[in-house]
């Protein structure tokens, strides 16, 4: 999680900014924010380096931490298996077979997500579960209260 002298780069994300950082907390608390947010990460996305290590519990706080505004949706998806670098350009992690199988999935799970958004398709992140369901650990989406 960007430091928030980072985060201010883009209106976008300052709209998401941490309201605390972290020479004052362990984990960074995430204030409101008025855009859609999307978050994906797998049971076994752990980031371990020297000194510092985050789990899949860290995405699922930010995930809570977030307050959306009115009208502005938000959505967890966590798959099965599969380390921090599912996402990346390697073939690899999360095994030969899970891991195109999840990046496809991410790939639909993101065009659900812009459909449900922008085209008004209420039913798009349901049919994505339904598609998926094998895959994930986890899966839910909120809405603010309009």
């Amino acid at each position: 999680w960007p430091p928030p002298e980072e985060v201010t780069a883009s209106p976008a994300i300052d709209s998401c900014r941490p309201s605390r950082s972290r020479a004052t907390a362990s984990r960074s608390t995430v204030v409101r924010c008025g855009d859609p947010t999307l978050h994906i990460t797998a049971t076994e996305d752990d980031i371990e380096i020297p000194g510092y290590r985050s789990g899949v519990s860290d995405r699922i706080e930010v995930f809570e931490s977030i307050g959306t505004t009115r009208g502005a949706t938000k959505a967890l998806a966590i798959f099965k298996g599969g380390s921090h670098s599912i996402f990346t350009d390697r073939l690899g992690t999360g095994g030969l077979e899970l891991n195109p199988k999840v990046k496809a999935a991410t790939r639909d799970l993101a065009l659900s997500f812009l459909n449900s958004l922008f085209a008004g398709d209420s039913g798009a992140l349901g049919r994505w579960q339904e598609r998926n369901t094998a895959l994930l650990e986890k899966f839910e989406t909120r809405l603010a209260l309009q």
